[in-house]
């Protein structure tokens, strides 16, 4: 029986981008558990695609047409989507986590605000989930990709968008988690700290680790990560029914039921026999199907070292690109063939 603790959260924008989307999949596919904060995922055909992990489940408003949010909630974690507070633009989920021997039901947000908007930012749907969380005294983490710039989140200037998003956040109980100035968005012509992180006061001490991943995502946006401290979290061993040797089942079930031809005649002559034929099938199957115990996970199955090749090379590129050692059309250039290898080796395996 494994035992984790603190939860992994990941938050990216992935400009809708499939490559992106796998990238993140393989990157989530080594995790236990863990959140991922997700702006524009890859939409295809009003659905959410690219982020199929087992024991991994997406959240995001299914009744628009291409979503630009959504929260991904790997492993052993209980979540459970807030409806009321889901559009196209936020996704809300509750979850429960231990932290200080307390079990407390923390709310997670993924929030994208469009840059084309016609109003200044917070959008309402925004404003509507933090005042939820105030009045519920629920603590709040949110992922937003903010299209603002302000110095307290680490951008190199001020914009009319981040200031009237601070003038907001100063009047609410929500903490910005950026530090330091590393840029978030990363462009051949700019480079920006456009996203920024969020959590309430009663929260936000137990977050550790932010930081801003070197880690190439194939999206113009880079992977921001964190660990939110909490107690350990038990795997219990599992069981996966297509692995059950069914001949040895049946004869098992056989052998327990054989030679019961009793009549049935009263109620409790009913809910006997089938108290006997539940545990019956229950130890059949047991016997047959093995416990299987949670083991260190490898990464997606048609990840090939041929792209860890390639993404380490990108990475570098992207280094000499800032040292002006290289140009930008040469990161692009590298970027490009690991979008196509990428995409070949997934249809390929």
């Amino acid at each position: 029986m494994m035992v984790l603790a603190d939860l992994p959260v990941t938050q990216i924008n992935l400009q809708h981008c499939k490559e992106a989307s796998s990238l993140l999949a393989n990157l989530l596919s080594k995790l236990h558990t863990g959140v991922a904060l997700v702006q524009e995922p890859w939409v295809y055909k009003k659905q959410v695609r690219g982020l199929n992990i087992r024991n991994g489940r997406t959240y995001y408003d299914t009744n628009c047409d291409i979503p630009r949010a959504c929260i991904f909630v790997l492993g052993a974690v209980q979540a459970r989507v807030l409806k009321q507070y889901t559009s196209k633009d936020v996704v809300a989920v509750q979850v429960q986590l231990q932290i200080k021997g307390d079990n407390c039901t923390v709310i997670f947000g993924s929030v994208y605000l469009p840059y084309d908007a016609k109003d200044l930012p917070p959008s309402q749907e925004l404003v509507s989930l933090i005042k939820f969380s105030n009045d519920q005294k629920l603590p709040l983490i949110i992922g937003c990709d903010a299209n603002a710039h302000h110095i307290c989140s680490g951008s190199s200037n001020i914009n009319d968008r981040g200031g009237a998003l601070l003038e907001y956040l100063v009047t609410t109980d929500m903490d910005i988690l950026n530090k330091g100035t590393k840029p978030t968005f990363v462009v051949s012509r700019r480079q920006e700290v456009i996203d920024i992180s969020l959590a309430s006061g009663d929260v936000a001490p137990y977050i550790v680790g932010w930081r801003v991943s070197d880690e190439e995502s194939l999206s113009d946006h880079r992977y921001i990560q964190f660990q939110v401290k909490s107690e350990p979290i038990e795997l219990s061993p599992w069981r996966n029914p297509r692995s059950t040797q069914w001949d040895a089942y049946y004869a098992d079930l056989e052998k327990n039921l054989a030679g019961r031809l009793c009549t049935i005649e009263t109620t409790d002559d009913r809910e006997n026999e089938i108290t006997l034929l539940q545990s019956s099938m229950e130890s059949s199957y047991k016997n047959n199907c093995k416990k299987r115990k949670h083991l260190p996970r490898k990464g997606a199955p048609w990840w090939y070292p041929e792209l860890a090749k390639m993404r380490k090379q990108c990475r570098h590129n992207v280094r000499r690109a800032h040292r002006h050692q290289i140009d930008w059309d040469t990161v692009k250039t590298g970027r490009r063939e690991y979008k196509k290898v990428t995409r070949r080796c997934k249809r390929e395996s």
